[in-house]
């Protein structure tokens, strides 16, 4: 009878620790699933990050080249086309468009997941592409504001003439100037100096979207990483 009773108790015992061991393995596997989940959403988040602000970098380097090549050119030189001369000077009114894509991060981050992966090293990598993009809005908030507020702003008032216009919207009636009158605004310091201003900024923007680059290479080689270990 007391043998009888143990071996209950034991089979009773036995049932309840491979329940929990049941459990305890299930709830494993559902949070390896949720990492590799986790993992999949930020590589893709990082990945497309790193692209656009290669395309930015893009953007960036065409700006600076076109407004360095207007500093660099005599404008009273009549052998240069005063519609290409105006055109490099339009490199100085260039919108450099960039966008992270943070919506698996976010959401890792809302939904307090992001701490399955526990990765320092994940944790410093993200904290700086972070300081990245602050510096970038930061870069792109001050260029808008010296084309649109300030410097460039400032100096279509000086001359009389909306700067930003391309040569074909500056031969609508209300702008119109001829190739002389063109030539010498190109031609006027101030205009110079202000396109000098921008082109500043310009530099540190891309400066800003190099660093960026290198800042989700570190990101996306942890990611990768730690993908790595979950197979």
């Amino acid at each position: 009878m007391a043998t009888s009773f143990f071996r209950e108790a034991v089979a009773i015992v036995m049932s309840i620790l491979l329940a929990f061991a049941i459990d305890a393995w299930w709830d494993g596997r559902k949070e390896v699933q949720q990492r590799q989940q986790i993992l999949h959403a930020l590589i893709s988040d990082f990945e497309t990050t790193r692209e656009r602000a290669i395309a930015g970098i893009g953007m960036a380097e065409e700006a600076i080249e076109r407004t360095r090549t207007y500093l660099d050119t005599d404008p009273t030189d009549e052998s240069k086309p005063v519609r290409d001369l105006w055109k490099q000077f339009q490199g100085a009114f260039e919108k450099i468009e960039f966008e992270p894509a943070l919506s698996g991060y976010r959401g890792a981050v809302d939904t307090g997941q992001i701490y399955l992966l526990r990765s320092p090293e994940l944790s410093q990598a993200i904290a700086e592409i972070m300081q990245t993009f602050d510096n970038y809005e930061l870069h792109d908030r001050m260029t808008a504001e010296l084309i649109f507020l300030n410097a460039m702003y400032d100096t279509s008032q000086t001359v009389g003439l909306p700067l930003w216009r391309t040569f074909d919207e500056l031969q609508e009636a209300r702008f119109r100037k001829d190739e002389r009158e063109l030539r010498e605004i190109l031609a006027n310091p101030t205009v110079a100096i202000a396109a000098d201003i921008v082109l500043l900024a310009y530099v540190n923007t891309l400066d800003g979207l190099t660093h960026t680059v290198d800042a989700a290479n570190r990101v996306l080689a942890e990611l990768e990483r730690l993908q790595k270990l979950e197979r």
